[in-house]
């Protein structure tokens, strides 16, 4: 049956509804098939769908308008529709498959963590998956610009890799120096662009909390994405020109002996290179463009595909037992995070779906929505406070060996429960049962417990041998010998200084987590006064002010990290959110004695 509370709410309800509540819903305590990973894996297949559909149009528009001329006449016309421009449009949209695999792996929502810049970049330099996204840029920008200047341009510069020189002996050939400089300009444009992906942690999913709508993301991308592919593409023109200026010999040279295993050529250039071709280098540098464009636009696609707070809980059955899983799921931060990002929507800007959660519980108050969503973000609070322990070596008040404070615990509420029992028969008298051991005296001590065998005393010596036999990466070899030679410069200090924001990098690796918690407490607890008919959220409302208080006082205490402003700005914003909304029964709020200055503070406004 559903008890009855008889404990009176703290509050009185403010509304104007003057008819009896209806009766909360009740649910069961078995546990959902369909998960939270179910469900948000549909929501990617769709958006994933979307993604690529929208980017291949993006594709078919780039190679119409890159062969756009002043002149309109019927054959200009049929050029452009022609089956030439759907080729390249597909080889150019294949060509960013990769890419979009690529992204789609390594998506995250965890920032970096290590201590210093010198581990960061140690951690890119040796990370193999870094290098395979170079080189999936470096092989797209050769294909989309060599293919642009060939199929959809129809120029022969770069038609052979070998030419015969004019005015040389019959059978004589050389190595085409247009098709190398092209390809070393498409090289070092796909390496720029890996760098700067990977120096800004692109992969790295953020959820806004305004979101525009997708159509409007996209038109609004177009021309600021044709103009930064215009200004990438130039200056890496400009610096593979420079480049190739001065080490043309070298870069033939090296690829003459490659190609020389294989066919006779001259060993040094007889035809030398176009410095002064406009029409070639111009198309390079479009080509370029080009490339970059289809770049930039899929990161921007990302941004509005897959950035986007949906009700993904929603597409189960049970959609609170669904955004439940979500929360707890520790192994995989980005569902979580997900997860959080939709609980606080739902709690700021979805009332039906908020009324509910408040009137859906089980057969007991401690077992409905509202509690079991509300734990898992003071969990989510409670863990953030205890990496910040740990990391300013300080013994938090009411906690011992990470268990959570006595406050956040669920306290049972007196209540009525109608039970089948004769009340006249007498009580069962509960058993007392004795250690009996006597078996143990007619054995062995030694069978009685085992415990796991010992490793040998010399173990871990030959555990450290082994591994000083392990051959190290060769590229941290070279880092190391370099860090080591020039450690008495500045710059060098500076990279491998610990300092208190590095320190910290630990704890805000996942800051999305613990700002959508607070976010989501503020704003139910705020939307409970009118929408809480049963009063539930209103005996929770101390132990969320004490836990939100405790964790601002603990940033305070370290706000010199400069990472710790927006965190200290959005948990004051949710204390004056509950503050002003029970602004009349302020005084039926009872906080825990440490906490009472801030919170005077807060209720005069001063904080």
């Amino acid at each position: 049956m559903v008890p009855l509370a008889t404990q009176p709410t703290v509050f009185a309800q403010n509304t104007n509804v003057q008819k009896v509540p209806e009766r909360p819903t009740t649910t069961t305590t078995t546990t959902t098939t369909f998960s939270y990973a179910d469900a948000y894996s549909q929501i990617v297949h769709r958006r994933c769908i979307k993604t690529l559909a929208t980017l291949y149009g993006f594709c078919l528009l780039i190679s119409v308008i890159f062969q756009l001329r002043f002149s309109l006449n019927r054959d200009f016309i049929t050029s452009v529709l022609s089956m030439k421009t759907i080729g390249f449009s597909q080889i150019f949209f294949i060509a960013l498959l990769p890419l979009f695999a690529s992204r789609f792996i390594t998506s995250t929502v965890q920032q970096s963590n290590l201590p210093n810049v010198a581990s960061e970049v140690f951690v890119m330099l040796s990370n193999v998956d870094n290098w395979i996204i170079t080189a999936l840029y470096a092989t797209s920008s050769f294909f989309i610009i060599r293919y642009y200047m060939s199929l959809l341009m129809g120029e022969s510069y770069i038609d052979s890799l070998f030419v015969n020189p004019h005015d040389h002996h019959i059978g004589a050939r050389q190595l085409n120096q247009d098709n190398i400089f092209v390809t070393f300009y498409a090289i070092l444009l796909g390496i720029n662009f890996a760098v700067r992906t990977i120096y800004e942690r692109r992969s790295i999913i953020e959820f806004p909390s305004v979101q525009q709508e997708g159509i409007y993301t996209i038109k609004t991308s177009i021309s600021s994405v044709c103009r930064e592919a215009t200004h990438i593409a130039t200056r890496v023109f400009v610096f593979s020109y420079i480049t190739y200026l001065f080490l043309n010999g070298m870069i033939y040279h090296q690829v003459a002996e490659f190609f020389g295993m294989y066919t006779r050529m001259l060993d040094s250039p007889v035809r030398g290179f176009q410095w002064y071709n406009l029409y070639m280098l111009t198309r390079t540098v479009l080509g370029g463009i080009i490339a970059v464009s289809g770049w930039e636009f899929l990161d921007r696609l990302f941004m509005v595909f897959f950035e986007v707070v949906e009700p993904v809980s929603t597409l189960s059955p049970k959609p609170f037992e669904c955004l439940l899983s979500g929360l707890q799921n520790n192994k995989d931060p980005l569902l979580q995070t997900t997860a959080y990002a939709e609980l606080a929507r739902m709690a700021s800007r979805d009332p039906a779906r908020r009324i509910e959660m408040f009137r859906t519980f089980g057969s007991d108050v401690n077992d409905s929505e509202w509690s079991r969503i509300s734990g898992e973000c003071l969990k989510t609070i409670e863990t953030f406070r205890n990496n910040i322990a740990k990391e300013t070596n300080t013994k938090r008040q009411g906690t011992s060996n990470g268990i959570l404070p006595r406050s956040i615990e669920e306290q049972p509420i007196k209540q009525i429960k109608l039970i089948e029992k004769d009340v006249f028969a007498a009580p069962k008298r509960e058993v007392v049962y004795l250690d009996d051991r006597l078996s143990s005296l007619f054995v062995k001590p030694v069978t009685l417990a085992t415990g796991p065998k010992m490793p040998p005393a010399d173990a871990s010596d030959r555990a450290q041998k082994f591994i000083s036999t392990v051959p190290e990466n060769f590229l941290l070899k070279i880092l190391k010998y370099l860090e080591n030679k020039f450690e008495h410069l500045d710059w060098v200090k500076k990279w491998n200084t610990l300092t208190i924001k590095s320190r910290y990098k630990s704890v805000f690796n996942n800051y999305s987590t613990l700002l959508f918690s607070v976010e989501s407490l503020a704003s139910l607890v705020a939307a409970s006064l009118h929408e809480d008919q049963y009063g539930y959220v209103q005996r929770d409302i101390e132990k969320i002010l004490d836990v939100l208080l405790g964790t601002l006082v603990e940033l305070e205490e370290v706000e010199r990290v400069n990472e710790l402003g927006f965190l200290i700005t959005d948990i004051k914003q949710a204390i004056y959110t509950i503050r002003s909304t029970f602004g009349t029964y302020l005084e039926d709020i009872k906080i825990q004695q440490r906490y009472q200055s801030h919170w005077r503070r807060f209720l005069e406004y001063k904080h």
